[in-house]
C-alpha cells in the first residue's frame, strides 16, 4: 500500500507533548507500520469528548472510559456528532480506514483539539490500545492534564494469529487473574487466547453431564514440591479449583469486549487423569486411577477402543461448544502414550476391524474422528504437533511446539500453521542465568532471543509460507504456583513477542525496542505487573585473560546508572563499592551486585559464588564435544570457577548424549595436587545418569598418563559431589575420563536411548 496515498484519504492524528522531540516516529510497542511525529500539540482532559461516529466501536469506547476512569479517576462524555468548536478536545470514532484496508488496520491522525480514530471494530480496539500507550507517556502527575506530539500512524498485524496461553490445570488461577492477564494481553494487541483446562493435575471447567470431573478431577491431594520426584516429596496439601459455567461465559464476553478470541482445551487422548479418576471406565485398565500429583507424561489415557469414550467426549465438547463462540477447539493430541493401547483388547480390536496399521494410526483415527464431530457442529480442531503421527485430520491446524518440524510439514500440506516453538516462545523456560532466578521447568529463553524470532521458517515457499497464521507465547504452570510468579515469567517477554507477531520484519530492532520497553515499564510499574526487569538490570560476564585469570565483567542497559557490588555475600547497598572495571577472581567468593538508579537498586541482582582452585582458569581440552542445547559455549565452563546447581539447564552443565566427558587440563608446568573433584546429574526421569566408571589420571608429558583415582559405583542423589583425595604428587597434565552410562535400560524413561551425562567444574587442588 502506498502510505502517502493512504494519508490523501484520512485526517491525521496529532499528539502533543510540553517540549521537542528529536525522534521521527512515536513511542508505541508493538511498532506501528508507518508513523511520524508532526509539530503541534494536542491537550487531553477531563473537558474532552468522544465522538461515536461509528457504532461498531461502543464497546470500545466503553473499555476505554473504564481505562481513563481508573487511571485518571474521570470518564469522558460521549456524543454523536463532533463540533466545530476549539474550546474542546474530541477524541474521534470513525468509519474504516478504506475499503481494502488488511484486517484490524487502523489510522490514527490528530491536530489541532481532534483526534480522529479510523478502522472497523477491531482495527478501533487496536487504535485505542495505541492511544492510551500515547496518553500515559505524556500525562501529568494527577492526570488533568494530557498532551501528545503531533503524529500521524498507519497501522496493521504482519500476523493474523497473535496468541498467549495460560496452563490453569497445572496450577488454577482466580477469574479476576484470567481477566487481568486477558487485559494485559490487550494492551499489545494480542487477539487469541488459548485457555488449556484440563491436564492429568486438574481438570477446570464445569461439564454439567460429568459433575465428578469438578467433585473429583479438579483436586489433587498434594503437589510435589520443587523437583524432588525421586524419591517423591509431596507438599501434603490438596490443590484444586475450577471455573463454573457462569465464570467462563463472563470470562468469554469480557475477552470478546476486548476483540480477544478465548480457544479452549480439552485434552485428549494423552494427559486425562484427572477425568479418568473421575470416570474410570474411560480408561484401558478402569483403575483405579488418582488426579495426578507430579508432573510429567502418566501411561493411562482415555481408551480409544472403548465406544463410550467418544460419547462422553462429544457430551463434553458439546458443553464447551456452548460456552466458547470461536471457531476453534484444542484437542491437545500431544505425548500420548501408547503402551495401554499395546495390552488393551479393545484398543487392538479396534486397529483390527479398521486395518490400522498400528497405535499412531490409532491415535490419527482418534483426532479425526472427533474432527469430523465438531465440524458437523461448525467448528475446527487444532492440536499439538503430535496430531501429524498417522496422518493428519483433513481439517486440523497444527501447533508446533517440538521445533519447527511440524509447522513446516503441516505447512507443505497446506494445513494451517501456529508456530509455538520450545525454543522460542515457552516463557516458562528461564529468562537468565542469575543464580537468584525462581526455580523453572529448564530452558534458556532471554529476551532477545523472543524479540528475535522468525515465526516463518526459511525452508517453505512463498506459498506454503501462507499456511504460517502467527505464533503463541505458551505458559505452562508446574513451577508457577502464584499469580504474581506468572507475571514475572510472562513480561516483558510476552510483549517482545507482540511486536514479533504484529510489527513488518524490516520495522524490528532490538536496540530500539529496548529504548521503548524503558517508557513502556512505567506504565506495568502503575499496574503493579511483577515483571522481570533483566532488560534493564545487570548482566555478567565471566572470561579468562591471557595469564589464565578468570575475570568478571558487568554491564547494564540502564542509562545513568551505576553498579554496585560486594565480595563477602553481602547484599549490595547505596554505599558499596562502585563497579568501574572488571573484577580479578583470585581466590574463592561470592560477588553479588545491581544497578542503582539515583541510589535506588534497579532490575535484576547479579549472584555467583566463585570456587578458586588450582585449574581455575587453565588451558582445558574436551575430546568429545557435548550436545548443542547443553553446551555453555566453550571448555572454558569446565574450569571457570562456577559449579552448576540442580538445574541441568543453568548454562554451567555440559551435556554428553551418548558420549563421555574425556578432558585434558594442561597447567602449564608441574604442580602439587592432592585432590580432584567433579559434579555430575543424577536425575533419571530426564534420562540423566551418573557415569558408568570415574578416573583422574596424570602426566608430565601429556603423552603417557597414569591413573591415581578412580570410582565404578555413585550415590542415589539427584546431585553428586565427588571428591577425591589422593596422596601429594607433582604432574602438569591431568585427565578427567567420566564414562557415558550407554543405553537407557529397560522400564526407564527413554528406554533403548543414548543416556546423558551431565558434568560441570573440573576440581583440582
Amino acid at each position: 500500500m502506498n502510505t502517502k496515498r493512504f494519508f490523501t484519504l484520512i485526517v491525521s492524528l496529532s499528539l502533543g507533548v510540553n517540549c521537542a522531540f528529536a525522534q521521527q516516529s512515536v513511542n508505541v510497542i508493538p511498532q506501528p507500520v508507518f508513523s511520524e511525529l508532526k509539530n503541534g500539540i494536542v491537550s487531553i482532559g477531563p473537558q474532552t469528548e468522544i465522538v461515536l461516529i461509528n457504532k461498531d466501536a461502543s464497546r470500545t469506547v466503553a473499555y476505554l472510559n473504564d481505562y481513563l476512569s481508573k487511571w485518571t479517576g474521570y470518564k469522558l462524555k460521549i456524543v454523536n456528532q463532533p463540533v466545530n468548536d476549539p474550546a474542546i478536545t474530541q477524541i474521534i470514532y470513525d468509519i474504516k480506514v478504506k475499503a481494502d484496508a488488511p484486517d484490524e488496520a487502523y489510522g490514527i491522525k490528530a491536530k489541532d483539539n481532534s483526534i480522529r480514530l479510523m478502522g472497523d471494530a477491531r482495527g478501533l480496539f487496536n487504535a485505542t490500545q495505541t492511544l492510551l500507550q500515547l496518553m500515559e507517556q505524556n500525562a501529568s502527575s494527577n492526570r488533568k492534564k494530557i498532551s501528545f506530539p503531533a503524529c500521524d500512524i498507519y497501522d496493521y498485524p504482519r500476523f493474523q494469529y497473535r496468541g498467549m496461553h495460560l496452563d490453569v490445570g497445572r496450577h488454577f488461577f482466580s477469574v479476576d487473574f484470567v481477566k487481568r492477564y486477558i487485559d494485559l494481553m490487550a494492551l499489545y494487541k494480542f487477539n487469541t487466547f488459548h485457555w488449556h483446562l484440563t491436564e492429568d493435575q486438574g481438570w477446570r471447567i464445569e461439564i454439567k453431564k460429568y459433575p465428578r470431573l469438578t467433585q473429583i478431577g479438579s483436586i489433587r491431594k498434594q503437589t510435589v514440591v520443587g523437583k524432588k520426584f525421586n524419591p517423591f516429596v509431596g507438599d501434603s496439601t490438596p490443590h484444586g479449583g475450577y471455573y463454573t459455567q457462569d465464570q467462563i461465559r463472563e470470562v468469554v464476553k469480557y475477552a470478546a469486549d476486548r476483540q480477544i478470541t478465548i480457544i479452549p482445551e480439552i485434552e485428549m487422548p494423552g494427559h486425562a487423569l484427572a477425568a479418568l479418576a473421575s470416570y474410570p471406565y474411560l480408561g484401558c485398565t478402569k483403575g483405579p486411577y488418582e488426579v495426578a500429583t507430579r508432573w510429567g507424561v502418566f501411561p493411562d489415557v482415555f481408551c480409544a477402543g472403548n465406544d463410550s469414550t467418544f460419547t462422553f467426549l462429544e457430551n463434553v465438547l458439546d458443553e464447551v461448544i456452548q460456552l466458547f463462540p470461536g471457531k476453534y477447539i484444542h484437542i491437545g493430541g500431544d505425548e500420548c502414550p501408547k503402551t495401554r493401547w499395546e495390552k488393551c483388547a479393545k484398543c487392538q480390536e479396534r486397529i483390527r476391524q479398521l486395518g490400522l496399521k498400528d497405535e499412531h494410526a490409532l491415535q490419527s483415527y482418534f483426532i479425526q474422528r472427533i474432527e469430523k464431530y465438531l465440524n458437523a457442529k461448525g467448528r475446527k480442531i487444532i492440536g499439538w504437533d503430535e496430531i501429524l503421527e498417522g496422518g493428519l485430520a483433513p481439517n486440523a491446524t497444527v501447533m508446533s511446539w517440538r521445533g519447527e518440524e511440524g509447522g513446516i510439514t503441516a505447512a507443505q500440506q497446506h494445513h494451517d500453521v501456529v508456530m509455538t516453538p520450545g525454543k522460542y516462545v515457552y516463557l516458562d523456560h528461564y529468562q537468565s542465568r542469575d543464580s537468584s532466578e525462581p526455580l523453572a521447568i529448564g530452558g534458556f529463553l532471554p529476551l532477545n532471543v523472543v524479540y528475535g524470532y522468525e515465526p516463518i521458517p526459511a525452508k517453505l515457499s512463498a506459498e506454503e509460507a501462507k499456511y504460517i497464521k502467527g505464533a503463541q507465547g505458551n505458559v505452562w504452570t508446574e513451577y508457577m504456583p502464584t499469580e504474581s510468579q506468572v507475571e514475572y515469567m510472562v513480561y516483558p517477554r510476552a510483549i517482545a513477542l507482540s511486536e514479533v507477531l504484529w510489527s513488518q520484519q524490516n520495522k524490528k530492532n532490538y536496540d530500539n525496542f529496548l529504548n521503548r520497553l524503558k517508557i513502556e515499564m512505567k506504565r506495568l510499574d502503575r499496574l503493579k505487573v511483577n515483571y522481570a526487569k533483566h532488560a534493564l538490570g545487570i548482566n555478567g560476564e565471566v572470561s579468562r585473560t591471557r595469564e589464565g585469570i578468570i575475570e568478571l565483567a558487568f554491564s547494564t542497559r540502564l542509562n545513568g546508572a551505576r553498579i554496585r557490588y560486594t565480595n563477602d555475600g553481602s547484599e549490595p547497598a547505596p554505599n558499596s563499592d562502585i563497579y568501574l572495571l572488571p573484577l580479578a577472581i583470585g581466590k574463592s567468593m561470592t560477588i553479588r551486585a545491581r544497578p542503582f538508579l539515583n541510589d535506588q537498586p534497579y532490575g535484576n541482582e547479579y549472584r555467583q559464588a566463585f570456587i578458586i582452585h588450582k585449574a581455575a582458569g587453565k588451558k582445558v581440552i574436551s575430546r568429545f564435544a557435548p550436545a548443542k542445547d547443553h553446551n555453555p559455549g566453550s571448555d572454558f565452563a569446565l574450569v571457570d570457577g562456577i559449579e552448576g546447581s540442580e538445574n541441568s539447564d543453568d548454562n554451567n552443565w555440559f551435556g554428553f548424549s551418548g558420549n563421555d566427558l574425556d578432558a585434558v587440563i594442561d597447567f602449564d608446568r608441574p604442580v602439587e595436587i592432592s585432590s580432584f573433584g567433579i559434579n555430575f546429574i543424577n536425575n533419571p526421569r530426564a534420562r540423566i545418569y551418573p557415569p558408568s566408571s570415574l578416573s583422574f589420571s596424570v602426566s608430565n608429558d601429556g603423552m603417557v598418563f597414569r591413573n591415581v583415582a578412580s570410582k565404578d559405583s555413585f550415590e542415589n542423589k539427584r546431585l553428586l559431589k565427588i571428591r577425591m583425595d589422593i596422596a601429594s604428587l607433582k604432574a602438569r597434565y591431568v585427565r578427567v575420563l567420566a564414562k557415558n552410562a550407554g543405553k537407557i535400560p529397560q522400564g526407564k524413561p527413554g528406554a533403548g536411548n543414548d543416556a546423558w551425562l551431565f558434568v560441570d567444574e573440573l576440581l583440582v587442588f
